[in-house]
């Protein structure tokens, strides 16, 4: 999976027009609400949470980042 910088994938988000649609990354995972997911996400990443756990949240976001791009 390749890198993005959060900076790019924030850009992204905040142009991005959500609807209620939910996304499916697989059998187990389903995000139902995809605004509250990477508002969530990106303020974890910018706050300073433990930086081994920081991997897990940017990880989601970059798959969500690259199923909708």
């Amino acid at each position: 999976m390749s890198k993005v910088n959060l900076k790019e994938i924030e850009l992204f988000f905040k142009s991005y027009v959500f609807n209620d649609r939910e996304v499916i990354f697989d059998q187990c995972t389903t995000i139902t609400d995809v605004k509250l997911f990477t508002t969530t996400h990106i303020s974890y990443l910018k706050g300073g949470s433990k930086k081994e756990h920081k991997y897990l949240y940017y990880d989601r976001l970059l798959k969500l980042y690259l199923k909708l791009k």
